[in-house]
């Protein structure tokens, strides 16, 4: 996973998060904090296959999945869809380009599954 965020915000690079009005998801999957002085690339973090990141707001901590947060900001999503399809089925790969939205919550992982492994006490 590699992200190269860019603090300047050249052709609509970054938007605010809806609901999270001190952060910014980026086109190439990085989120940036506006909570101090000066801007931070926020550190990423993978559970269950997923990038997610977590934001602070009302006191609470949030972990949210990067994807849909890239989806929201800057996929169309005009048929509504809840999910994000990861174009080459590589969940870590968040960039705006490999992002398109779906209807099918397992369209996105389909071509990553591993087979079980073989059980090793028989």
């Amino acid at each position: 996973m590699t992200v190269y965020s860019t603090f300047t915000n050249k052709n609509g690079a970054r938007k605010q998060i809806p609901d999270f009005p001190d952060y910014e998801i980026c086109k190439d999957g990085g989120a940036i904090s506006n909570k101090r002085k000066t801007r931070k690339l926020m550190v990423p973090f993978v559970r269950h296959d997923n990038v997610y990141v977590k934001l602070r707001a009302n006191n609470e901590n949030h972990a949210k999945q990067i994807a849909s947060l890239v989806a929201e900001a800057f996929v169309d999503n005009p048929d509504q869809h809840k999910h994000v399809k990861f174009l080459d089925g590589n969940s870590t790969n968040i960039h705006l380009e490999n992002l398109e939205r779906s209807d099918d919550p397992y369209d996105s992982n389909e071509k990553w599954k591993i087979p079980n492994k073989p059980n090793r006490n028989t």
